[in-house]
């Protein structure tokens, strides 16, 4: 952005003062535009004008008190050397990456309906110690509890008093909003040892499924019964029962159990039961909003007004949906697998989902020998992502001549620079990164060559 004007840092300097004056309670921009002695209907030029300092010098997010001056904000106005400090040496990603892990397992305890109590998870604990250290150095208070420490976090992380090495375009989002960490806060915590909960958690099912596809030696039942998960994250008792007993889920019906857990009475409406129009998963009304496992499909759905379907359904009746850690870490991403696969099928090419106890997502044999392996990721940060990205298995079986990373391509619309930073981190490994709709192309032009 531009240097910021005399009238820039006069509005900084004014947030500042309003917030320390009501003990760090952020104004609402009618109040800014009081205090700057305009009428409360101004406040409309006073965000345009806070636009322009976004997200460098102050950060919000949807609430009408979250207007936060930044690190660089306050350095800017000298209102705390300490700070300046701070920007000239940024902490590394360490304590952030486990404090969104340490985020996840508190989340996660709370919707259990467990209450916060030490000992507290270790990456969350190792996550406080190494923060404190950090600030201490640096002349900054650190948070003392842990409930300070998850205010801290439901603040977008550029107006925390200490900078981090990421980019800033990656820290103007906080790790929790409400009771539930953002995209960043997961895909942070899945960068350490001790994970993210729900992925911890979708695996530790998953993992047992595997095995027991391994000893009866049935790819064809893993795929059966991943694909039923998959299209079926809401069922009836009765059928999920038929379900276990269907040719190929015959041997997974306890493992096909443990995956869905009972529907809660309050998500039944008018006998009715609201099913979002991305996942298929249970729609909840909160607060007056449609709510479904993560905001992202809010976005894709338009706000649930396309593709929301109504079940006729009672409590009484015993319906069940997939566990939330499935529906985010099989149903979502496994919707693009099945699609991308079902492609494939149409257009006639030989393919073959999850191969060997998914070693990978698809694998593609063309007539003239030539075999691709395709792994699907569906992050919303490409840079947290790349770390992410390495050699897909080729022993056995599995062997590939050539292997791709696709992304799915309402992600890479997101973000134009995607695809490139993805590439700019991987240029010296052996696959290729696009997003799906160019791989779907570039299969064809394979197609068309060996039939040419």
């Amino acid at each position: 952005m531009e240097t910021p004007t005399d009238a820039d840092l006069r509005l900084l300097r004014l947030i500042l003062d309003l917030t320390e004056g009501r003990q760090g309670r952020p104004p609402t921009l009618a109040e800014i535009a009081v205090a700057a002695g305009f009428q409360s209907s101004s406040r409309g030029n006073i965000q345009r004008q806070l636009l322009r300092l976004k997200p460098r010098y102050v950060t919000w997010t949807s609430s009408p008190r979250s207007l936060m001056v930044t690190s660089a904000g306050r350095g800017l106005l000298g209102r705390d050397r300490s700070q300046e400090g701070a920007i000239a040496l940024p902490v590394s990603d360490a304590p952030l990456a486990l404090l969104a892990s340490g985020v996840t397992w508190l989340a996660d305890a709370v919707s259990e309906g467990r209450p916060l109590q030490i000992p507290y998870p270790i990456a969350w604990q190792r996550g406080l110690n190494l923060l404190a250290a950090e600030c201490l150095q640096r002349g900054v208070t650190p948070p003392c509890h842990t409930l300070e420490a998850l205010q801290w976090c439901q603040r977008p992380i550029l107006s925390w008093p200490i900078s981090f090495t990421f980019p800033s375009r990656l820290l103007d989002q906080p790790l929790l909003e409400g009771e539930q960490p953002t995209e960043l806060c997961r895909e942070l915590a899945l960068g350490v040892a001790s994970g993210e909960a729900e992925f911890e958690h979708c695996e530790n099912r998953m993992q047992h499924v595997r095995m027991e596809a391994a000893v009866r030696r049935s790819q064809e039942g893993y795929v059966a019964f991943r694909r039923y998960v998959i299209e079926n994250p809401v069922v009836t008792e009765e059928g999920l029962l038929t379900a276990s007993f269907e040719l190929g889920l015959e041997h997974f019906g306890g493992e096909l159990q443990d995956i869905y857990e009972p529907i809660p009475s309050y998500f039944f409406q008018d006998e009715s039961l609201w099913l979002c129009g991305r996942c298929g998963w249970t729609l909840e009304r909160r607060d007056g909003r449609q709510r479904c496992g993560d905001d992202r499909c809010r976005k894709l759905t338009a706000n649930f007004t396309r593709g929301t379907r109504t079940l006729s359904a009672k409590a009484s009746e015993h319906w069940l949906r997939v566990r939330r850690p499935i529906r985010r870490y099989i149903v979502v991403p496994g919707l693009y697998e099945v699609e991308v696969f079902r492609q494939l099928q149409a257009l006639q090419y030989d393919a073959e989902l999850w191969p060997g106890f998914d070693s990978y997502d698809l694998r593609i044999a063309f007539v003239n020998g030539q075999t691709w392996a395709v792994d699907l990721k569906d992050w919303r940060y490409p840079h947290l992502l790349a770390r992410h990205l390495t050699p897909l298995s080729s022993e056995g079986n599995l062997r590939w001549d050539k292997a791709f990373y696709v992304i799915p391509d309402d992600r890479v619309a997101d973000s134009p620079s995607y695809l490139n930073s993805l590439h700019s981190a991987t240029e010296q490994l052996d696959f290729t990164v696009m997003a799906i709709s160019e791989f779907l192309a570039a299969v064809q032009t394979e197609g068309e060559g060996v039939h040419g």
